[in-house]
Formats: structure tokens, C-alpha cells, sequence
């Protein structure tokens, strides 16, 4: 069994909520101002810089991942599966469990093929399970089952990525 917990500061991700608060105290407290042309459209934008910081919060802040490759209980001959166990607070719960049978691909998300894997994921079923915008060490994993193709975006480090391989790559 191998286990893995991106360790981050979310440095960026608590940079963009504090300019986001600040950006909504600016256009509440400046839309006040009687000479202040177009004090809705301050308000406005005050909102939805606030809706931006809850995302943001929610979202990147309260949230993190630890993916694991492990046998699945009672079954000896059983392949491995790899699980997500999504932490929100103070609680876990696991987001996902899948055969490592089922995985075909395993590729690296770069700055260079991000729009060539949105092209090709675009009208597919993705489910992303990373806590970080933007990280260096995001993958894109590709699942072949029985509804057709899905993709998984986690955080994984080389070690995560060949406990996988092992088991999976034919």
C-alpha cells in the first residue's frame, strides 16, 4: 500500500483570496461615496468578487486530497484500487475507488498541453480531484469502463505514479 498527501502552503490560492476581499471592501466602501458614478455597478462587482473569495475558500482552502494504492478488503485475488480520500475540515470521506485495472494512460499536465487536453476532454466526463490551482505536479489519468471514457486530474508525485504503473501498465 502506498499513500500519498500533497504537502502545500496554498500560497496563491490565499494571495487571491485576500485580493478578492479586498477588492469587494473596496467597491462596498467606495460605492457609498455620493459622487461615485454608478454605485450599483460597484456593488456588483463587489458581490461577485465575494462570491469569487467563498469559491475560492471552499473550493482550495478547506479542501484537500490523499490518493492511495491499496488492496481492496476480503478479496485476495482482487487488483489493486486506487482511492481518493477528499479531507473538508475536519472530515474524510473517499471520493473514489477504481480498479487499477481500469487505468490506460497516465500524462503529465503541463502549461504546454493544458489546451490540447481541454480540446480533447471537452466533451467527456472529468473529474478533478485537486486541491491547488495550478500545481506542478498535476496528472491526467485515463479510465476505460463500461460507460466509456472517463478522466481523473489528481496531484501525484513519482512515486504515487509508479506504485500505479506497476500494476496497471500492460
Amino acid at each position: 500500500m502506498y499513500c500519498y498527501k500533497p504537502s502545500s502552503q496554498k500560497k496563491r490560492e490565499k494571495g487571491l483570496l485576500i485580493a478578492l476581499l479586498l477588492l469587494a471592501v473596496a467597491c462596498f466602501g467606495s460605492a457609498r461615496i455620493p459622487s461615485v458614478f454608478l454605485p450599483a455597478l460597484l456593488r456588483v462587482v463587489g458581490a461577485f468578487s465575494l462570491m469569487g473569495a467563498l469559491v475560492v475558500l471552499f473550493r482550495y482552502l478547506l479542501r484537500s486530497y490523499c490518493y492511495a494504492v491499496e488492496k481492496r478488503e476480503g478479496d485476495d485475488g482482487a487488483p489493486m484500487d486506487f482511492v481518493i480520500t477528499e479531507r473538508y475540515g475536519r472530515y474524510a470521506s473517499v471520493v473514489c475507488r477504481i480498479s487499477l485495472s481500469e487505468v490506460e494512460q497516465i500524462e503529465d499536465i503541463t502549461p504546454q498541453s493544458r489546451k490540447e487536453i481541454a480540446r480533447r476532454t471537452k466533451n467527456a466526463r472529468v473529474y478533478s480531484y485537486i486541491g491547488e490551482l495550478l500545481p506542478a505536479d498535476a496528472r491526467l489519468l485515463t479510465l476505460h469502463g463500461e460507460d466509456g471514457c472517463i478522466y481523473l486530474k489528481i496531484q501525484a508525485n513519482d512515486a504515487l505514479i509508479a506504485a500505479i504503473e506497476r500494476r496497471t501498465m500492460k
